[in-house]
């Protein structure tokens, strides 16, 4: 067990026991919100295709989210996992809107990367692409909502902390799990 243990860690780069230990309290939090979002999911929208991608989407941004706070970088596997099955999607059910979603995460990709190297630093590549994937599931308008609704989640905890000197200018703060909490909040307030 143990050796496939590390195998399996090995592919996304870190150790799964590690992963487990550190994340224990983010494992049991995001666990009940990824069990409550997969519930609003389907009772807003029924047992659908758009509801199963929905709730396969909010756990890999919740793996994204805890992998974020605890190693401050987002792991492109799972990215590109998330991103191959719209892909299939596309293929099997060729859907015109599936398309413009897919071309406008694109375009977001695109923009996404140019502000990081705009930045320099400010905003990170793995934040980029999670944008461009988001963009792939929920679309442009709610997308541009929903990264609006992170910044604003995120000025609101900056603030406290920089006033206090917890936290200083120069410090950097995972986006993902911010990302995550406003997808929930988007999921609660609106059907998507």
């Amino acid at each position: 067990m143990q050796t496939i243990n590390n195998k399996i860690g090995n592919v996304f780069n870190f150790s799964l026991e590690e992963f487990i230990k550190k994340g224990l309290i983010w494992n049991v939090f995001g666990f009940i919100i990824s069990v409550s979002i997969s519930l609003i999911i389907f009772f807003t929208l029924g047992f659908s295709r758009k509801s199963m991608l929905l709730v396969i989407f909010a756990f890999v941004l919740y793996l994204e989210a805890v992998y974020d706070v605890l190693y401050k970088k987002v792991q492109v596997a799972l990215l590109l996992f998330a991103s191959a099955i719209k892909v299939v999607e596309l293929l099997v059910f060729w859907d015109r809107a599936v398309f413009t979603q897919m071309m406008w995460g694109i375009l977001a990709l695109a923009i996404v990367l140019l502000l990081a190297k705009i930045s320099k630093g400010g905003i990170g590549d793995g934040d980029a692409m999670m944008i461009a994937v988001i963009t792939f599931y929920i679309g442009i308008k709610h997308s541009v909502l929903l990264v609006l609704i992170a910044l604003l989640l995120l000025i609101v905890l900056s603030v406290p902390l920089l006033l206090s000197k917890k936290l200083s200018a120069k410090s950097a703060l995972p986006f993902v799990p911010f990302l995550y909490a406003a997808f929930f909040l988007l999921i609660v307030g609106a059907s998507i």
